[in-house]
Parts: structure tokens; C-alpha cells; sequence
């Protein structure tokens, strides 16, 4: 049965067929969350669900919890660097940079876009991201709302999976936030490879104040 099975899928699998229909909608109705479980109560409502997840996710994400212990970063003696450049505004050189290096396959975004629009019709569409770009550098947000906004996915951990913590969620953000997330690490790189090598092999006194921090955390 298991052999006839993958010789239907590669003769009729890739093809316009009843057969390629026929598993792509039972993908979709195994994919389709119907109800969870939360606090104990089965909900099923679309919007609840949504709001549940929002909830639970949100506490995970945004929870703050009080430390035992602090560091001193002054008595640890780590080096400090001119972070300017961080501040300059943004280039449509490095923000080309950016877009280029982007991965190619991958599913399009809530707006819309995938990488390969962009790097093939950038000439068309670089001046509309500079003008946000330099919107974000001057910190005028009007309308960056709808930017903040992703789809939530939810991958089951286990097949009996029916609560959001047997969930893991993946989170499927606009293009756009993406550029700038990518442009900000691309901007901090420099610095913290540098300050990785200045730090990677301490000094005899540096050794000296970590272990005296050590023994201090743990009193």
C-alpha cells in the first residue's frame, strides 16, 4: 500500500489532477486549528483563539522577571567604543546591501512581498522604503502601526496537541521590519566583532575581577 502510494503521488503529485487537490485540501483541514483549551474552558471562536494566543504569547515575550544579582560592567574594565555611526542616516547603498542578500524562496510576506520582487524591481520601488527609512531615522511613525502588526503561526509539538503551550509560534512580519532589523545588526556587527576579539582572551586581571564576580554572586 505504502509503495502504491508514493508511485501515485510521483506520477500524479505535480499535476493539475483530482488526486493533487485531494491532499492539498486534506493539508489544509489538518492544518486548520479548530479549538483550544484555555484555562481549562474549550474555545473555538476564531477571534478568541486569536486573542488567546495574543495574551499568551504576549506574557511570555514581555514578562520581566527581578535578578538576584546585577553586574558591574565599570569593575569588569570591558572596553568602550564609539557607536556614532549607528546614528547616521540611512543609505540606499547599505540598505541595497541589504535587500541583495536577502533568501530567495521563501513565502511571501503579510504585504505582500517577497525578496525577489524586491531585487528585481528595486529601481522601482527604492525610493517608496527610502522615504520610510528616513521616516524611522527622524522618528516621525505616522502609519508605522500597520508595519508592527505579523501573522501568528502555530506549530504543534506533539500530534495531540489542543493548548497553546504544546504550540511553538512562528511569527511572519512585514518585509519591511525586516530591512530594518537586518540594516540595525548590519550597523552593530563591526562593533561587537571587535569588541569580541578585544575581550575574548582576557588578561590575568581581568581574569582576577570575573572570579572575584563569581564569588561575589555567589554569597
Amino acid at each position: 500500500m505504502r509503495q502504491r502510494a508514493k508511485i501515485a503521488w510521483l506520477s500524479e503529485g505535480d499535476a493539475n489532477t483530482a488526486f493533487f487537490h485531494q491532499h492539498a485540501s486534506y493539508q489544509r483541514q489538518k492544518n486548520v486549528i479548530h479549538s483550544l483549551l484555555v484555562d481549562g474552558a474549550v474555545i473555538s471562536d476564531h477571534a478568541a483563539m486569536a486573542e488567546a494566543s495574543f495574551n499568551h504569547f504576549q506574557d511570555l515575550l514581555g514578562t520581566s522577571l527581578d535578578r538576584e544579582h546585577t553586574l558591574d560592567l565599570e569593575f569588569l574594565g570591558l572596553p568602550s567604543e564609539d557607536l556614532s555611526e549607528l546614528e547616521e542616516p540611512f543609505t540606499e547603498e547599505e540598505i541595497w546591501g541589504v535587500v541583495k542578500d536577502l533568501p530567495h524562496g521563501k513565502a511571501p510576506d503579510p504585504d505582500g512581498f517577497a525578496s525577489e520582487f524586491l531585487q528585481s524591481r528595486w529601481a522601482t520601488v527604492k525610493d517608496d522604503f527610502m522615504v520610510a527609512f528616513a521616516k524611522l531615522f527622524t522618528m516621525c511613525g505616522r502609519g508605522f502601526q500597520g508595519l508592527n502588526q505579523a501573522l501568528l503561526i502555530l506549530l504543534p509539538k506533539r500530534p495531540d496537541a489542543n493548548a497553546l503551550g504544546d504550540c511553538r509560534p512562528i511569527s511572519l512580519i512585514h518585509i519591511f521590519a525586516k530591512l530594518v532589523a537586518k540594516t540595525l545588526a548590519n550597523r552593530l556587527a563591526p562593533g561587537w566583532n571587535h569588541w569580541w576579539i578585544t575581550t575574548n582572551a582576557p588578561s590575568s586581571e581581568s581574569a582576577t575581577s570575573m572570579t572575584t564576580l563569581c564569588w561575589s554572586s555567589r554569597r
